[in-house]
């Protein structure tokens, strides 16, 4: 017997977080927070205060590294893969400081991709990208249909000096302050999913 589901729009409604009417494609500094889906702890372990990949956490890695490599105005300041969710600083250049603009598809699967509302080079559409190339990496040994991520992300507008430093900072030390971080579950969700 199955338990039929009523859209409550007070329930089921995502607010977003994002400023309404802030161009997130603008130059700028941006700090972001994808989890993995149902905060499934498949991409490592922490253990004596260093983060340990497991295979889907090194994919995972090295889709964030390569970003620049598909949206050529953007730079990866800093990223961490931890356990169940990702952190990352990308900065938008002037794409003439940077590069010739924006690629399409590339070899490794990761394309320009629109969403809902993002647009071209936005936060959105690159972090759309590489949550897709990476969840297409990581089914390619597999059947297809294992899900990755968590809809949506987390981001800020990084607005000076000052929170880029600590944001960098917060990213240097997740590892150590894993315990404590919001994303930790004691005993974690694991998922069937063989990491």
């Amino acid at each position: 017997m199955g338990v039929s589901m009523v859209y409550d729009p007070d329930k089921h409604h995502r607010r977003s977080i994002r400023l309404p009417s802030y161009d997130y494609a603008s130059v700028g500094a941006y700090f972001a927070t994808v989890c993995a889906h149902d905060r499934a702890r498949i991409f490592g372990e922490v253990a004596d205060g260093a983060m340990h990949l497991a295979r889907i956490g090194n994919i995972v890695d090295e889709c964030l590294k390569a970003i620049p490599e598909h949206f050529e105005n953007v730079i990866v300041d800093a990223a961490i893969v931890m356990p169940n969710h990702v952190h990352v600083i990308l900065v938008i250049a002037k794409r003439d400081e940077r590069a010739r603009g924006i690629t399409g598809a590339s070899g490794n699967g990761m394309a320009t991709r629109r969403f809902i509302a993002p647009g071209p080079g936005s936060v959105g559409t690159i972090l759309g990208t590489f949550k897709a190339a990476a969840t297409r990496e990581v089914n390619q040994p597999r059947v297809k249909g294992f899900i990755l991520w968590q809809r949506s992300f987390y981001e800020r507008v990084i607005r000076n000096d000052r929170e880029m430093n600590a944001f960098r900072e917060y990213i240097e030390l997740n590892p150590l302050n894993w315990r404590k971080d919001e994303h930790h579950v004691e005993g974690g969700k694991q998922s069937g999913f063989q990491r």
